[in-house]
């Protein structure tokens, strides 16, 4: 497993949102008996952000599961960076076979980390 440095002042992730560095992608999934397949979506998302922005070392990437196909919803995933920090990133369905955008909106800093 590769591992980058980490920056120890500020969660690399918050850096880049305060920096105006606008985080998205979109692709194209998969739609099983129970719904939208999302575990493709969580390694696609966790690769683009760390091709996006060279530093930034994530974890893992979590959305909720069976997400039920409709144009226009929106369900929320969460970025775990190696620092601690957890990227809120908006996940917005296309259409209803399997196309998606994201954007990272948000981001909280580690727990425990004094301001």
């Amino acid at each position: 497993m590769r591992r980058g440095p980490t920056l120890p002042s500020a969660p690399v992730l918050a850096v880049l949102l305060l920096a105006g560095l606008l985080l998205t992608g979109c692709g194209d999934f998969s739609l099983s008996f129970g719904g939208l397949d999302t575990e493709p979506l969580e390694s696609e998302i966790e690769a683009d952000l760390e091709q996006q922005a060279a530093g930034i070392d994530i974890d893992r990437v979590e959305c909720p599961r069976n997400v039920e196909p409709q144009a226009g919803r929106v369900f929320v995933c969460r970025a775990h960076a190696i620092d601690g920090s957890v990227g809120t990133v908006e996940v917005r369905q296309v259409d209803d076979q399997g196309s998606v955008e994201w954007e990272l909106t948000d981001v909280a800093p580690p727990s425990g980390e004094d301001g």
